[in-house]
């Protein structure tokens, strides 16, 4: 943007299925943009806080939607690349209130502190696994040794209440390859839940406590709740703990399984990145598969290898953001990848 005049735009909102059609779109109109701000929010309330409701369609199987937030109408822009925000709203067979990235570290005190949170089935289902990212801080090492549980306590006038599962003591796993990725902990004996209110977390026995990773982005008051010895309290952090329940029949491939403390390491670059792009990876036994797609989610490139590294044309393409996604028969990896001319 040239930094001199106002700017004329309008701000608008799409929801796009899983085949890339639009299934819902928001017109918030226009306004006139500042050409700096010195603090605070835009002075439109309907652009900065635009109001939203919708009900996504009934589902048979997992799903995954883009939400797109994005300017038209930018004159004077120099760079309209930055002007769009993609958010992939997926729905799979676990509860999720974090965004799966890890901003900071979460603990309780105290040998046999405990961390559950609260959820609501709509339906009869079988909790198999729970997912945790473990934030690998401290002594790797020691921490390794670490052992937890996982518990699922009932519904009692807001807070947990009556244990009804204690599973088998499991070790701290660190899942390599990034601050997005799980290590999944399935249960000795999955539980049947009928439809109804429960908690689900884990308890810890170390006095110094198992960091937990923290997602700073979204953050559900009265969800989290601890105990670290004086009873049962509603976590104050501002944040999500990222640790998701799994339910439903096993699949006959997992991603990451328990125990399994290594992915790829897929690396890809330069980035940004002018006419071509390299792929890395220390994964010579399987055929990589690379997904580019546009901030429409338009897939505009689909390539698969047999040896790496692989080197990735892009002179076709023009200037701007891009997400692509990296996947083999048991993996996968997404990501951004801007070009420049």
């Amino acid at each position: 943007y040239n930094g001199i005049n106002l700017v004329n735009t309008t701000y608008q909102m799409q929801i796009l299925g899983p085949n890339n059609a639009t299934l819902h779109s928001m017109n918030y109109g226009a306004s006139n943009l500042q050409p700096f701000w010195t603090g605070g929010w835009q002075s439109n309330t309907v652009h900065s806080y635009p109001s939203l409701s919708y009900t996504f369609p009934a589902l048979s199987d997992s799903a995954t939607f883009t939400l797109k937030h994005f300017m038209n109408s930018l004159a004077g822009d120099l760079r309209t690349s930055n002007d769009t925000l993609i958010m992939f709203q997926e729905f799979k067979n676990y509860f999720a209130y974090d965004d799966g990235t890890c901003e900071n570290g979460y603990y309780v005190m105290g040998t046999g502190g405990k961390a559950v949170y609260y959820y609501h089935l709509n339906k009869k289902d079988t909790l198999r696994a729970v997912r945790i990212h473990f934030d690998p801080a401290g002594n790797i090492s020691l921490n390794q040794s670490y052992t937890f549980r996982i518990q699922v306590y009932t519904y009692q006038n807001g807070i947990p209440g009556t244990r009804i599962y204690n599973d088998s003591l499991k070790n701290v796993q660190y899942v390599k390859g990034g601050h997005d990725l799980f290590a999944e902990y399935e249960l000795a004996s999955p539980l049947i839940l009928n439809p109804g209110d429960y908690f689900i977390g884990y308890q810890q026995f170390v006095a110094a406590g198992i960091t937990v990773g923290f997602d700073r982005n979204y953050w559900f008051p009265g969800k989290l709740f601890y105990d670290s010895g004086n009873g049962w309290t509603a976590s104050s952090m501002k944040g999500s703990l990222m640790m998701r329940p799994v339910f439903g029949k096993k699949p006959a491939v997992q991603t990451i399984k328990e125990y399994e403390n290594s992915t790829p390491k897929w690396k890809i670059f330069p980035n940004p990145a002018h006419h071509y792009c390299i792929i890395s990876s220390d994964d010579a036994a399987h055929v990589l598969h690379f997904t580019l797609r546009d901030a429409l989610g338009n897939t505009v490139l689909e390539k698969s290898f047999n040896a790496m590294p692989a080197r990735v044309d892009l002179s076709e393409l023009s200037s701007g953001i891009y997400f692509y996604e990296c996947s083999n028969d048991q993996h996968s990896l997404r990501g951004k990848l801007l070009i420049e001319r």
